[in-house]
């Protein structure tokens, strides 16, 4: 609901039920706003008077105050620091900050309290400093990256609707857990994706609870460290769509179906993949998986060789690749006879480090 009128006068404004309340114009009531439920949108910080004096305006648990940002007239990085720098604190527990992002915007600010974070909309939000907020952080549309290791707070990120996706920032160490809901991050896209340069790490616990329609889980950009678990949920998986990772973590990892559509993915410890996982490759379109041991050890429980054309590499260098369980492939045989020219697996290996896997070569026939 969108009110685009000018609220004047001697009043006050509570906001309760579920819905969403959007205010557009310049506002010049006297009284508090007091947002109990749902969602109070204010377009600029004109809309809400009194933003920047104590006691006028209280955000109890269950309520979501939303700023619109990053385009003409909406809220700044200056006046976001005037509502929540004040005294007493304007968010109460359980309630959130909103950013509701118009255009691409930078708040480098630190953010503390007991609320949480929601970001919505389909624009690119960066989020710096040095953050205590402890309720978690939803992105339920859109990019927020996080340009410093703390930008997030202390909570669990959740990341929730189509499009929406996580970015870390060059040099970036983010110790917050991520749990990935979204089903379609977008063709190409992840959920949780590393820089376009550089290199970042991820060191909380990555989960995922839904299979990606489009796009994959994990995008490594030019280079992502996954140095926590990965986990999923019953019946999902979890897939590094493209770009450069490392799995840098051996313990804590529970993910039976890992899926390695392209890119190149390589250990960075012993183990980085849980023993258990049957782990399959090049599985979409025409994508090329390489799998780098780096000299490191690693037992899975089984390959499975993608449904349609790609190459999918593996090198062990002086490492050691036990399959404990059979190599096999996802394609029909139809498919198979159709792409056997174009379709090819390769397993390269400086030594006999290839177990219960004879061949060095593996082509679809």
């Amino acid at each position: 609901m969108t009110y685009g009128g000018t609220i004047t006068g001697n009043l006050s404004i509570v906001k309760d039920g579920s819905f969403t309340q959007t205010f557009t114009a310049a506002n010049s009531y006297t009284g508090t706003t007091t947002v109990n439920a749902g969602r109070l949108e204010v377009a600029s910080a004109a809309a809400l008077p009194g933003y920047n004096t104590p006691g006028m305006v209280a955000v109890n648990s269950g309520g979501t105050l939303l700023l619109r940002v990053g385009g003409t007239g909406t809220w700044t990085g200056t006046q976001i620091d005037a509502l929540l720098g004040v005294s007493p604190a304007v968010f109460q527990a359980g309630s959130t900050l909103g950013f509701n992002a118009t255009g691409t915007f930078t708040y480098n600010s630190n953010i503390s309290g007991l609320q949480g974070l929601l970001k919505i909309g389909t624009s690119q939000v960066n989020l710096g400093g040095n953050s205590t907020y402890s309720g978690g952080t939803s992105i339920a549309a859109g990019v927020l990256q996080a340009t410093t290791s703390t930008a997030l707070g202390t909570g669990t990120v959740t990341i929730d609707g189509a499009g929406a996706r996580l970015l870390l920032g060059n040099g970036v160490n983010l110790a917050n857990n991520v749990t990935a809901n979204v089903a379609d991050p977008g063709g190409g896209l992840g959920a949780l994706q590393g820089p376009a340069s550089g290199s970042a790490t991820f060191s909380g616990t990555f989960t995922a609870n839904v299979a990606p329609a489009s796009g994959g889980h994990i995008v490594g950009g030019s280079g992502l460290v996954i140095a926590g678990p990965l986990v999923h949920a019953p019946g999902a998986f979890v897939q590094i769509r493209d770009g450069n990772v490392t799995l840098a973590n051996s313990a804590g990892n529970n993910t039976t179906d890992l899926r390695l559509m392209a890119g190149n993915i390589s250990l960075g410890v012993d183990s980085g993949i849980d023993p258990n996982a049957i782990v399959t490759m090049s599985h979409g379109g025409t994508t090329n998986a390489t799998f780098n041991l780096n000299g490191f050890n690693q037992t899975v429980a089984g390959l499975v060789l993608g449904a349609t054309n790609g190459v999918a590499t593996i090198n062990t260098g002086t490492g050691t690749l036990t399959l404990a369980g059979n190599v096999t492939s996802a394609a029909t045989a139809a498919a198979r006879r159709a792409n056997a020219s174009t379709t090819m697996w390769r397993c390269r290996s400086s030594g006999p480090s290839i177990l219960d896997s004879p061949a060095a070569r593996f082509r679809r026939r």
